[in-house]
């Protein structure tokens, strides 16, 4: 019906009320139940036919950026 869905995911937060748990990541590589929040939330949108993702970041974004780079599938 509306051809091939995108999705832009805002994941620039500076996270500071979690940043003394986690002061080396970004809040959406937090990891909950075992996987970083980000990837449960690509997972999610991907099952309801997104495929195409667009992450606007900020803070620390260079570790999502590697994340995404290695955890990317064609």
């Amino acid at each position: 019906m509306f051809g091939e869905m995108s999705c832009v995911l805002l994941a620039g937060g500076a996270g500071t009320r979690v940043r003394a748990l986690y002061p080396d990541l970004p809040k959406v590589l937090i990891p909950v139940a075992g996987r970083p929040f980000l990837e449960w939330v690509l997972r999610y949108w991907a099952q309801q036919g997104v495929r195409r993702f667009i992450v606007s970041l900020g803070y620390l974004g260079m570790h999502v950026e590697r994340f995404l780079t290695q955890n990317s599938h064609p």
